[in-house]
């Protein structure tokens, strides 16, 4: 699915995707450095309302800080989202 940039899918499809990628229902992140200053070495795993909530974070502010655009959009591209 095609999004403009910095809009995010619906709740329902990612919901959907989210559900079909992790089916343990846990959304893991490695070595992420947008990440390491709130979480150290960059090492996460989020929950489906976790996830949500950081995209939505990252959404809100991709157009201040572009790294949060870049961490959006590529969460969003394993779970068969784009940005464009």
């Amino acid at each position: 699915m095609t999004l403009t940039y910095g809009i995010l899918p619906g709740y329902d499809a990612f919901s959907i995707r989210f559900h079909e990628a992790c089916p343990t229902g846990i959304y893991e992140i490695r070595n992420c450095r947008e990440l390491d200053a709130v979480y150290p070495g960059g090492n996460v795993d989020f929950d489906f309302d976790g996830l949500w909530s950081l995209l939505g974070e990252c959404a809100d502010g991709w157009q201040d800080n572009h790294e949060m655009g870049d961490l959006a959009s590529c969460i969003l591209t394993t779970l068969g989202f784009e940005w464009v």
